[in-house]
């Protein structure tokens, strides 16, 4: 059985999680909750947990915590969305955003889909997206700062602007492992400035800064850092 919890208002999605895995808890009080994280993921654990069950017939509650931000993560999560929605075991994926592909396979499958979003009115826009991605291309952490620092006094999310710095960091990787924008599934322009910002990134340090990136996501969505506080030092340590 699956679940999908999603949305920008992310605080509420994970009140909704709790509440969710609450209500599943007492119909299944012997049912062990499992949490995966695009860190902590592996194909081989899914199946067993989806596929699996744990002694005296207790149900395992499989939590998919940001996993399909990693392009390949969710390349794994969507081979296996059928066999997932069939478990009787239960799966609940928690996203922040959903690209349209995305969410026509999810509503598909999931048995609940549940929406999330800030109100237009509170919601600040990125006037300008592609100041901030050029300079962590460039890798020039004092202009990001500032770049980040303006974006949000003009009333940005500091969410909304992590999601357009990993989106960067992402299609720089796409362009490292391609041979063409085609195979990158990457627009020309942004494959050939991404291609071009390689070279500010030596040895696996764009990993590692993606690795980051993940960590603090998840980090924020958990209440141990926030979002601006986690990226603002990422960007000053470029």
């Amino acid at each position: 059985m699956l679940y999908t919890l999603y949305g920008t208002d992310f605080k509420k999605a994970r009140k909704h999680l709790r509440t969710l895995v609450d209500s599943l808890l007492k119909r299944k009080p012997d049912a062990n909750v499992f949490t995966l994280t695009p860190l902590t993921f592996s194909s081989d654990r899914l199946d067993e947990l989806v596929g699996g069950q744990g002694l005296f017939s207790e149900k395992y509650i499989v939590i998919l915590d940001g996993c399909l931000q990693d392009p390949l993560v969710k390349e794994d999560i969507f081979l296996r969305i059928k066999n997932i929605a069939e478990s009787d075991n239960v799966c609940v994926i928690l996203e922040e955003t959903l690209d349209a592909k995305s969410k026509k396979i999810l509503e598909k499958y999931s048995e609940q889909i549940k929406v999330y979003e800030i109100p237009k009115e509170r919601a600040g826009k990125v006037k300008n997206p592609f100041a901030i991605t050029e300079a962590v291309g460039r890798r020039d952490k004092k202009e990001a700062w500032i770049i980040f620092r303006k974006t949000c006094m003009e009333g940005a999310s500091a969410e909304e602007v992590h999601s357009i710095v990993l989106w960067q960091i992402k299609a720089m990787i796409q362009a490292r492992e391609s041979k063409s924008a085609l195979e990158a599934g990457l627009k020309p322009f942004v494959y050939t400035k991404s291609k071009g910002f390689l070279k500010n990134y030596p040895a696996d340090s764009l990993d590692s800064l993606y690795k980051n990136m993940i960590r603090v996501y998840h980090e924020a969505r958990r209440g141990k850092m926030s979002m601006e506080e986690g990226l603002e030092t990422l960007l000053l340590l470029l």
